[in-house]
């Protein structure tokens, strides 16, 4: 498979789309860990542990969310090589 070289519109594009999703999914985080640790009268600690619980999974998601955009743009530039 040939690698395509991404400009640099691609680059901020893939930076743009995943630092929106970074930031939303850091405030649906954020706000399910402070609800929960409310609910349950968690304290300081407990607290945090619950943060990091929930919020390692979500560097994933954010680093998934990078690949399929990077996906998407090289995509898109097969596409318009082929035409």
């Amino acid at each position: 498979m040939k690698r395509t070289r991404l400009a640099i519109g691609s680059l901020f594009g893939i930076v743009s789309v995943t630092t929106l999703i970074a930031i939303e999914l850091l405030a649906a985080v954020g706000a399910f860990a402070w609800a929960l640790s409310g609910l349950f009268n968690l304290n300081d600690v407990a607290s945090y542990i619950l943060g990091a619980i929930v919020g390692i999974p979500s560097l994933w998601l954010v680093a998934k969310v990078a690949r399929l955009a990077m996906e998407s743009e090289r995509e898109m530039l097969r596409v318009e090589e082929r035409r």
